[in-house]
């Protein structure tokens, strides 16, 4: 997660009690760290995935106000395709995820 990211986290309104977020993550480490103390300090809970099919499964099973994925889909492919085709897929999954 980039700096300004963490900051816009951290400079928002308190979440409400009942705020939920998905982190999706294929290689954990500092980023994914720093993302749970963060939310731990907010209050907001939050869920896990390290694959695309785990983030389907977890969609599937519970809502969700906000989902922040960070996965490769495939080796060697840059374009981003399969990222927009895949976050569309997870929107279909549930009409509140924009």
């Amino acid at each position: 997660m980039s700096r300004v990211a963490a900051e816009v986290v951290v400079a928002g309104p308190a979440a409400p009690a009942r705020a939920r977020v998905l982190i999706a993550d294929d290689q954990a480490g500092r980023a994914s760290e720093a993302l749970r103390l963060l939310l731990k300090a907010r209050a907001i809970r939050r869920n896990d995935a390290s694959t695309p099919a785990a983030v389907v499964e977890a969609v599937q099973a519970t809502e969700f106000d906000v989902i922040l994925m960070e996965l490769n889909y495939q080796r060697d492919t840059t374009s981003g395709q399969k990222a927009w085709s895949f976050c569309r897929g997870i929107q279909s999954l549930d009409s509140k995820l924009r």
